[in-house]
């Protein structure tokens, strides 16, 4: 187990560390398929090491939204890979960029506009607009839509 958790981490570059991760993914499918319980705990482990490293390893905010990525497509183990990833996109773009994004999403809209159906104030209407006023010139365009 720590020859291959050395390997990732020698690894030069996150996509390379994230196609160990994957061979190690595969590893852990046959041993499901095996029915070789014990064997495919560790490399479950051994996946989320992996994955852990890759974004230790990842320097821009591309390589960590490659990361989150990968990791909402592929992992099924122990953690919830949402919100894994979406800790990711945090570290990668700043949470105020996160927040604005979701205050332009089309699920906060969808939600605006239920709230003017139904004729109910909504509840979150003065902290958006305060947020957006503050951060209206803070969030760069490209790095608020990458992450939509």
């Amino acid at each position: 187990m720590l020859k291959i958790v050395k390997k990732i981490k020698n690894t030069e570059t996150t996509q390379q560390a994230l196609e160990y991760v994957s061979e190690i993914r595969e590893v852990k499918l046959a041993k499901l398929i095996m029915d070789l319980k014990n064997e495919y705990n560790l490399y479950e482990k051994l996946e989320r090491i992996g994955y852990k490293i890759a974004i230790r390893k990842a320097k821009t905010s591309e390589e960590l939204e490659l990361c989150a990525v990968t990791i909402e497509e592929n992992y099924y183990g122990e953690y919830d890979a949402d919100l894994w990833a979406e800790e990711i996109r945090i570290k990668a773009y700043g949470a105020l960029c996160y927040i604005n994004n979701y205050f332009r999403s089309a699920q906060y809209e969808a939600f605006v506009d239920f709230t003017k159906t139904v004729k109910i104030q909504d509840p979150f209407e003065p902290i958006s607009k305060e947020f957006l006023k503050l951060t209206q010139n803070y969030a760069p365009i490209h790095l608020v839509e990458s992450i939509k």
